[in-house]
């Protein structure tokens, strides 16, 4: 009997690696790139991780080929930035300031280059998974008479300054969960196209996500202290550092188009905003008035599209020039 069962088992094992096994090749074959990101590493700073130096990384994202590219202080490379100019900007965010989705030339940072011209080099310290705390910590560290522009998400802004380190961690070059199968995976699992696409199959099934605390009236309480925590934040990071700074914050997406409030719980009759972040810019104004709010942020997904980040950028660059303008006329 038991014998019986130690075979069956083992056949049941066997089958299900063989399955995966094909299934890893198909997908291999029909996929000539990865299907998930891998160009993050451990650092030593408030988050736990960076980005990796001197990285070139291509892969599918939601059916596109993206390229990724690093330059050698592990920031995402900026197309067309003058290596020689005197005047920096520094972008500061998150996965949207990254460019979470789009390629080198369509990130934010890249369309403000675009615009401001040579003038100026802009430097992209945008980080998937960064929020205010690591924000603060960046703009300590800028080297003094440089302009910081902090872009952030009202999406999970907020509740990610509630912790100091980050939810992922660094492994394999991989973004993964401090949970035991994100820890104790082997790399090459953690590199399989069959994971990647279980987990996309996954979360097309499920993609609902947490409405943000800013919107949400039984977190209310919470948000407004977190939204007192980051202004300290912010206000000490300003008092170490006296670089001319721009806050703006790119809109929750479901708050420009109601279609999307049914991605997330709980779920809102409409969007009302309870609590928000600190800003000098204002960007839901011109969110809101685009005549096309749909092609501003990617298909089921929160983060800007092309469009979306033509139009930070657009709204930035005159501010940007009038702090350049100040600085040449000091």
């Amino acid at each position: 009997m038991i014998r019986t069962v130690v075979r069956r088992l083992a056949f049941a094992l066997g089958f299900v690696l063989l399955l995966t096994l094909c299934s890893e090749v198909a997908l291999r074959a029909f996929y000539p790139h990865p299907l998930v990101e891998r160009y993050f590493r451990p650092a030593r700073n408030s988050a736990g991780y960076r980005l990796s130096r001197n990285e070139k990384y291509q892969f599918f994202h939601n059916g596109r080929l993206i390229n990724v590219e690093t330059d050698d202080t592990g920031h995402r490379v900026v197309p067309g930035a003058p290596s020689d100019a005197t005047c920096q900007i520094f972008v500061i965010g998150d996965s949207q300031v990254f460019g979470w989705g789009l390629t080198n030339e369509e990130t934010i940072p890249a369309r403000i280059q675009q615009k401001l011209g040579s003038k100026c080099r802009v430097i992209n310290l945008g980080v998937p998974g960064y929020g205010p705390i690591a924000y603060a910590e960046q703009m300590r560290y800028l080297p003094q008479g440089a302009i910081a522009v902090v872009v952030q998400t009202e999406a999970n802004d907020l509740q990610d300054a509630a912790i100091v380190h980050s939810a992922m961690t660094s492994r394999c070059g991989y973004l993964v969960s401090p949970a035991f199968f994100g820890q104790h995976l082997p790399c090459f699992v953690l590199s399989s196209y069959s994971l990647a696409k279980a987990i996309e199959i996954k979360v097309s099934i499920d993609p609902t996500l947490p409405t943000p605390v800013g919107f949400n009236p039984d977190t209310e309480a919470a948000a407004r202290v977190l939204q007192y925590r980051v202004r300290n934040l912010y206000a000490e990071a300003l008092n170490a550092q006296s670089n001319p700074t721009i806050f703006a914050v790119i809109p929750w997406d479901a708050a420009i188009q109601a279609a999307r409030l049914t991605n997330y719980e709980p779920l809102l009759k409409y969007p009302k905003r309870l609590v928000d972040l600190p800003e000098t810019s204002n960007l839901d104004a011109a969110f809101r008035s685009y005549s096309k709010p749909d092609e501003l942020f990617q298909a089921n997904d929160s983060h800007v599209s092309p469009v979306g980040a033509d139009l930070v950028a657009r709204v930035l660059e005159p501010q940007i020039a009038d702090l350049i303008a100040q600085r040449t006329t000091r």
